[in-house]
Parts: C-alpha cells; sequence; structure tokens
C-alpha cells in the first residue's frame, strides 16, 4: 500500500509548503491527474501528487482555493521538479489553472536521450507490458476519490526520484548532460495554454481545405465548443472531430444547414438545431471569425 497523506484544504496545503521550505529538498517528484473533456466539459486539474523523498502528498485542486500557495509549490520554489513525460501536464496546468511548474527534470526526454522511450511502465520495468491502466478513464473529478484511485495516483510519484537518480548518473556517465539539459530547457520554455476555440487548427485535414471549408470548419468548432460548455458535456459527445471535418468540407453557407447536418450526425447525445444555428450565426457575426483566425483569437 501506498504511503500518502491527502491534503483538501488550505491550511493543510500551508502545512507542507512549511514542510518542504524547512527540508529544503534537491528535488521532489510531481504528477497530475486531470480530466480532458472526457466526463464534462474543459480541461480541469483534478489531482496534483508531490512525492518529497519520505511520503507523498496527494493535492486536491478541487478543494484548496488559494492559487498563491500553489504556485508558490509549483512555480516559485527552488526544488527541482522530477516529472515523466512534463509538456502534457504543463499544457493541462496551462489552461485550467493559468500557471506552471518549474524548474523540471523532464524523465522522458533523459530516457530518449539514452535510447529507452516508451511508458513510464515499460522504464521502470523493460520486462512489462507496459499496457494501459484501468484508472486511463476513470472520472477523477468524482468525490470521494476510492482508496484505490488514491492509492494508484500516489504510485505513481514514488519511483521518480531514485529513475531520476539512476538516469541522470547514466547520462554523466556517456557524456549526454549537456545534451539533456538543452533539451530540458526547451520543453520548459513552450507556451503552455491552449485555446480550445483554436483546436481545429490542428486537424489533419484543415491545411488542405479551401478558405471557405477552413471559415466553416471555425463556424462549427465554436458553436460545438459552446454547445457542449453550456450543456457541461464532452465536445466529442456533441460531434466528433471527423464530423465537423465532413461537414465543413460541404462548407454550407447558411447557419441553419450547418446546424441540421450536425444534428443529422451527432455522436452520443440529441442535439437542439435551433440552438445551434444561433450559435453558428453568432460565431459568423463575431468581427474575428474569419477564414483563418478563428473566432475565439489565435492559438
Amino acid at each position: 500500500m501506498a504511503d500518502y497523506q491527502l491534503v483538501q484544504t488550505d491550511r493543510e496545503l500551508g502545512r507542507l509548503l512549511d514542510h518542504l521550505r524547512q527540508d529544503n529538498p534537491q528535488a521532489v517528484a510531481v504528477d497530475l491527474e486531470s480530466e480532458h473533456n472526457l466526463h464534462s466539459y474543459g480541461i480541469h486539474v483534478a489531482l496534483i501528487q508531490v512525492f518529497d523523498g519520505g511520503q507523498a502528498h496527494l493535492i486536491d485542486t478541487l478543494a484548496v482555493k488559494d492559487r498563491g500557495l500553489l504556485r508558490a509549490l509549483l512555480e516559485e520554489s527552488p526544488w527541482v521538479k522530477v516529472m515523466f513525460d512534463a509538456s502534457g501536464d504543463l499544457a493541462t496546468l496551462g489552461t485550467a489553472m493559468q500557471m506552471s511548474i518549474r524548474p523540471v527534470f523532464d524523465l522522458s526526454i533523459a530516457a530518449r536521450l539514452l535510447g529507452r522511450p516508451g511508458s513510464l511502465n515499460k522504464l521502470l520495468d523493460p520486462e512489462s507490458s507496459g499496457g494501459k491502466s484501468k484508472f486511463q478513464k476513470a472520472n477523477w473529478l468524482k468525490r470521494p476519490l476510492p482508496p484505490e484511485q488514491l492509492e494508484y495516483a500516489a504510485g505513481d510519484v514514488l519511483p521518480l526520484l531514485e529513475l531520476a537518480d539512476r538516469l541522470l548518473a547514466e547520462m554523466v556517465e556517456r557524456r549526454l548532460l549537456y545534451r539533456f539539459l538543452s533539451a530540458n530547457a526547451r520543453v520548459q520554455e513552450k507556451t503552455r495554454a491552449r485555446d480550445p476555440y483554436q483546436g481545429y487548427r490542428r486537424l489533419p485535414e484543415f491545411r488542405r481545405f479551401s478558405a471557405e471549408q477552413k471559415r466553416a470548419l471555425a463556424l462549427l468548432w465554436h458553436a460545438r465548443e459552446k454547445y457542449a460548455e453550456a450543456h457541461d458535456l464532452p465536445p466529442h459527445n456533441v460531434a466528433a472531430h471527423e464530423v465537423l471535418a465532413g461537414i465543413a468540407r460541404a462548407a454550407p453557407e447558411d447557419p441553419r444547414a450547418m446546424a441540421e447536418a450536425l444534428g443529422q450526425r451527432r455522436s452520443s447525445v440529441s442535439i437542439d438545431v435551433e440552438e445551434l444555428t444561433r450559435l453558428i450565426r453568432r460565431a459568423r457575426e463575431a468581427p474575428e471569425s474569419d477564414g483563418e483566425a478563428g473566432p475565439e483569437g489565435e492559438e
């Protein structure tokens, strides 16, 4: 059973911060559990796991209110934060909470330099199958979190500090340290927050679309986001990406024709065509909703 402490109040988080300041560790292990439009609308950080070398601390970000304390722990503290594949968690934290984590030691970068890419499980145990966890699609926003989920979350950070020491020693031995430091720094320099209204730009077919098709896709994407947010639905439950792209290829001019096409090709929920028509018309009338720029600014 993993040894962990659940942090659910600002006072408890303040005590954790005081404890770390007093101990002043060289590094702590950090991981996030989050929700990405799977059970409800939006990107949310549900849990932040911190391992100080002695105990795992599970910070319930739905219960803790003082963002200043979280920022002091994650951004302003001097301790190196050891993470695995940090870019995804940094993007999640930047989007959901408008903060970052620094300085970071990204184990996945070290593993790739050493010729051992793959999942964390595979890195810890080369003989493992590296399969998906049963908590891959768990609802981390549901409270209270069951003990087995909390133990799983604690287990994610417990091996990271020891693994970092091993990989660091091997990089020094193989004269790869400076290459690692360069690559590791670039990961932390990237802008992390993502605008959900600009996600259509990342679809593979976007670059092949005509200006008219891009405009249609931007309008449909904007309307789907607004609809999903209003009804607290995962956007893919309103319409899958490929459905939006398929309708945009025909580039229908009339907002109602767009909404009706979306209603006919819906995913798993009943769609209010009248509401969607209003949302598409509103996006169409927005001053920035041209074919290249999305209705809500730049990505």
